[in-house]
């Protein structure tokens, strides 16, 4: 079965190759952001890589619509899966391709072993964290990686028993969700980074339906992995929306009892240079660059108010988000949109 995505062919079939058509905004958001990454670099010819390929898809859509990149690693441990990748290579008349039929810690090792890529994008079922470190080991000193993480009910709270096990932070439920999934995920990615001497600086990071993306550059650098690391705190909240990093026992509005998310990452998640470039880049995908932009111009505070939520415990009617953001910083408070809420 051919199917159409962007400018590339590939070959989903019944033989378990997995293939979700709703995924494409985050490949939309995949192309923009490698390629806006190797203009950061001021570089063309970069090698990327992916552990979980499937139909290929990303790599393709990279090779055929992004700049920058002159090779391309893909590998599955599907045999189907790596028969789909070597037609749809055919079919696009692609060049520049490798394809491995391997497990994934042999075939990340094997990168490790070869010199290391400069982008990888690691996008399993479930989450990244079993491969974590191995992928941060495979990528060069400056390099791009990407995780996604698809245990969504974990990462919200539901299991939170999980949430400990898995993330080793604990949290309850908070109106800022989609942010605090966001920053869960990056501060496992940060933490594992630490233990061996790699600084994971977030770039970008978004959640959409079922999946959290978290992009990273990696340096070879342990002081500045003790910086992340020195970033971590906690959030509080109460159940009428109120939000603090100061530690407070009792709601300062409602009397509540407040509850704390963390230990948690609570710096940057954005790179401004770089999402400067991806938004120049995003014009012909316009939520991509809705998305980009609002996340360009978003503020570095690390949780959000919902005002639907704001608005429900004041019954009152909810407001235009610009108009709020307007009226604040027309009162001296720093305040923007978040990508986070949509």
């Amino acid at each position: 079965m051919e199917t159409i995505e962007g400018m590339v062919k590939i070959y989903p079939d019944s033989q378990n190759i997995f293939y979700n058509p709703r995924g494409k905004f985050a490949r939309d958001i995949f192309v923009i952001l490698f390629e806006a990454f190797s203009e950061y670099l001021n570089k063309n010819d970069l090698t990327y890589a992916e552990p979980f390929s499937a139909t290929g898809v990303k790599g393709f859509r990279l090779a055929k619509e992004g700049h920058g990149f002159s090779r391309f690693i893909l590998n599955d441990i599907n045999q189907h899966a790596v028969d789909s990748i070597y037609r749809g290579i055919r079919e696009n008349n692609l060049n520049g391709f490798e394809v491995y039929n391997l497990d994934v810690f042999t075939f990340l090792d094997n990168l490790k072993n070869r010199g290391r890529v400069h982008a990888l994008d690691v996008d399993p079922f479930g989450s990244a964290a079993p491969y974590i470190q191995p992928s941060l080991r495979s990528v060069k000193d400056g390099g791009l990686v990407a995780f996604t993480f698809t245990d969504t009910p974990v990462l919200g709270t539901v299991h939170n028993d999980a949430l400990i096990k898995r993330y080793h932070i604990k949290s309850s439920k908070v109106s800022f969700l989609r942010e605090l999934q966001a920053r869960i995920a990056a501060s496992l990615v940060i933490l594992e980074g630490s233990i061996i001497n790699i600084a994971t600086v977030p770039v970008f990071a978004h959640v959409y339906e079922h999946y959290v993306r978290v992009y990273f550059q990696v340096k070879a650098s342990p002081s500045l992995s003790l910086e992340l690391v020195k970033q971590f705190g906690y959030i509080y909240s109460s159940d009428c929306g109120y939000i603090s990093l100061e530690e407070l026992a009792n709601c300062p509005y409602c009397g509540g009892k407040m509850s704390a998310s963390g230990p948690i990452y609570l710096g940057a998640l954005f790179s401004k240079e770089l999402l400067k470039i991806a938004v120049n880049n995003s014009t012909a995908c316009k939520p991509c660059n809705k998305l980009l932009k609002t996340a360009l111009q978003e503020i570095d505070l690390p949780y959000y108010y919902e005002l639907r939520m704001l608005a429900k415990v004041m019954k009152e009617k909810v407001p235009q988000t610009q108009k709020i953001v307007n009226l604040l910083n027309m009162f001296g408070y720093e305040s923007s949109p978040t990508s986070f809420s949509y």
